[in-house]
């Protein structure tokens, strides 16, 4: 699509996706449940990407490779 940016939520779903998914709600979803960004942003209607961008912009950090591989045979 023309004027659209890659790993941006869509326009009609970026306003408000940020104060609909708060911090603590992404911390709840991220760390404590340990759903993937991908599950999030299914769920929030916006990209994994955006997730991740709003991760770093509220200090949540990334699960290592150590920890994603646990959760996969876990």
């Amino acid at each position: 699509m023309p004027g659209r940016r890659i790993g941006r939520p869509n326009r009609g779903n970026s306003r408000g996706i940020k104060e609909t998914l708060t911090p603590e709600q992404l911390r709840q979803l991220y760390v404590q449940e340990q759903r993937s960004l991908a599950e999030i942003a299914k769920q929030f209607g916006c990209s994994r990407q955006y997730v991740l961008t709003l991760c770093r912009t509220y200090g949540i950090p990334r699960r290592s490779r150590a920890q994603l591989l646990s959760r996969e045979q876990g």
